[in-house]
């Protein structure tokens, strides 16, 4: 199942921050690219990954989900930024 993609985004929200969506949905094997576009660094962190500063305006990441479950991330900075990947079997 290989060439699935997803995006997920940082942004400014007001006076604070947020991924974008903040739950993301996809089968197995799907590669899901982070990119934080807000004005602050960042990490998008879970228990299998953790992509490291994510510089602000121009960082990103990506990792490949290989099995089904529900991944739970944050970042490590802020930690009230949080949010959830669902891998579906199929």
């Amino acid at each position: 199942m290989s060439g699935k993609t997803a995006a997920l985004t940082i942004i400014n929200s007001g006076v604070s921050w947020q991924f974008s969506p903040q739950t993301v949905n996809i089968g197995c094997g799907t590669k899901i690219t982070v990119t934080n576009r807000s004005n602050a660094d960042h990490t998008w962190t879970g228990h299998s990954w953790d992509s490291g500063n994510l510089s602000a305006g121009t960082g990103s990441y990506s990792y490949v989900f290989r099995f089904a479950g529900s991944y739970s991330f944050l970042c490590s900075y802020h930690t009230y930024m949080t949010g959830k990947v669902v891998v579906s079997a199929t």
